[in-house]
């Protein structure tokens, strides 16, 4: 489906609408991805990517500071080493790191 303008509606209102999707913690609020290189430069990116928790956590917590009622979620799963195709979740997509931070003396 391809929702167009109307005068009342810019083409970022639409790309953002299209970009919304459901609260993993509450499916009847709307989240809304990320886009990382608006907010990080690449190499910030690249160690989020490769699972740095030190950077995940410090990103969450700068973002949860700056916006009133901020939900922060990330999906972190990391192939498991025992040979079985069933990945190893680190972090819930489930948790919301505003309200619950990641404890990084447990994930060691």
């Amino acid at each position: 489906i391809v929702e167009y303008p109307s005068s009342k509606q810019s083409e970022n209102q639409i790309q953002n609408q299209a970009n919304q999707q459901a609260c993993p913690n509450d499916p009847s609020k709307s989240c809304q991805k990320l886009k990382l290189n608006e907010h990080l430069h690449v190499v910030w990116i690249n160690l989020i990517q490769r699972g740095r928790l030190e950077v995940i956590d410090r990103f969450a917590k700068q973002h949860c500071a700056t916006k009133q009622d901020a939900m922060f979620f990330a999906d972190l799963k990391c192939e498991s080493t025992d040979g079985s195709k069933s990945p190893i979740e680190i972090i819930s997509v489930n948790q919301n790191l505003c309200e619950t931070p990641l404890d990084l003396e447990d994930l060691k």
